[in-house]
């Protein structure tokens, strides 16, 4: 959007410029400034710190980080009035996390209990801990069920589904499916 929104690493962001005025006071000020998430100034692509920049120029700036930006106009009239305006600009995380998920034995005899695959997980933010997994089993009838520490009894014929979903913390998905025919 034009003030604010959601963007990924990397974008280069741009700051409109505003005018401003007022009709009884020609001495009015007005700044800008942008801050991370961590409440640093921010420097434009130019190296400029984003801080105290005069409001009727535009500016740019890149996203370096996760997390939110900061921008704010201001504007004072020698202490008679104060003004602000802010938004803020969401550096989001749209990458899904990664599942190491090797392969199974492809067939497997009625009765064969199928126990939790070895599989690894990462992300490029969210910490490995911190990933929501889910290990499912979808049978042929297509029921889907959670597989446990206790595993699961292939107990018709038919192909049954293991699946692995992964979420890290912005909400990213991420899965891996693995087939087994029973006969």
């Amino acid at each position: 959007g034009l003030f604010g929104g959601s963007y990924t690493v990397g974008t280069v962001y741009h700051v409109c410029p505003v005018a401003i005025a007022d009709v009884l006071d020609s001495t009015t000020v007005a700044r800008l400034n942008v801050k991370d998430a961590k409440g640093n100034y921010v420097s434009d692509v130019n190296g400029r710190l984003m801080k105290d920049l005069p409001v009727t120029e535009a500016y740019d700036f890149r996203l370096e980080a996760y997390g939110n930006y900061y921008v704010s106009y201001t504007a004072d009239a020698e202490g008679i009035w104060d003004e602000e305006m802010n938004y803020t600009v969401r550096c989001v995380d749209l990458t899904p996390p990664e599942i190491t998920f090797p392969e199974i034995p492809a067939e497997a005899e009625i009765g064969t209990v199928i126990g939790i695959p070895s599989y690894s997980i990462s992300d490029n933010v969210t910490r490995d801990t911190e990933l929501t997994v889910r290990i499912w089993i979808v049978t042929p009838e297509g029921k889907i069920l959670p597989l446990t520490e206790k595993g699961y009894r292939l107990s018709a014929a038919g192909i049954y589904t293991i699946r692995i979903t992964v979420r890290d913390k912005e909400g990213n998905l991420a899965f891996s499916d693995r087939t087994v025919t029973v006969r």
